[in-house]
């Protein structure tokens, strides 16, 4: 990431093109041929422009520029959103801040609810007692960490959840592999 001093001498630049006219898709391009990655296009972008995090991000990331690591970077965002999910869900957490990323969030715990319902049911009778308890008092984390421990999809051997804190990462790990879209 750049550093303050080259930050500053880069937001000072792309103040420049802007002032000459320059629009926002070029100077991120002018950023990108400099050898800028996206992350700090975004970071010059915010300070230059006087933008929020994520609408300088939204910017960058739909900036024609970027087209060609759109995709792959939606993809790398999206497990990152089910890895925080399942770690926030095991753990019983809640995400509230940012708040401009809080309904969004809320909108992906519930898909992910749903996919574990949908998990769930695929499973026989026996191993969702205690899942079914955990629904019942709305303990998602426990839920989720039910039939993870006596059987799991994702692995030839059953997980035996909560022994050690990597087994929770591992799994987590798992079934975001799994969940994953094609």
């Amino acid at each position: 990431m750049l550093g303050s001093p080259a930050l500053e001498q880069v937001v000072q630049a792309a103040r420049s093109q802007l002032a000459t006219g320059a629009g926002h898709d070029e100077v991120i391009g002018l950023l990108r041929q400099r050898g800028l990655r996206k992350i700090d296009c975004i970071r010059v972008v915010q300070v230059a422009i006087g933008l929020s995090h994520g609408e300088a991000k939204r910017l960058v990331h739909h900036s024609p520029v970027w087209a060609d690591r759109r995709e792959a970077d939606e993809a790398v965002e999206e497990m990152f959103w089910r890895a925080l999910f399942i770690s926030a869900l095991v753990g019983e957490a809640e995400v509230t801040a940012p708040a401009e990323d809080v309904a969004e969030c809320h909108e992906r715990q519930q898909r992910a609810r749903t996919q574990l319902h949908q998990a769930a049911a695929g499973l026989p009778d026996e191993l969702l007692t205690r899942y079914r308890e955990s629904m019942a008092e709305n303990l998602h984390g426990r839920a989720f960490a039910a039939p993870v421990a006596v059987w799991s999809p994702w692995s030839a051997a059953a997980v035996p959840l909560g022994s050690r804190e990597d087994d929770r990462e591992d799994v987590a790990g798992r079934v975001v592999a799994a969940t994953a879209p094609p």
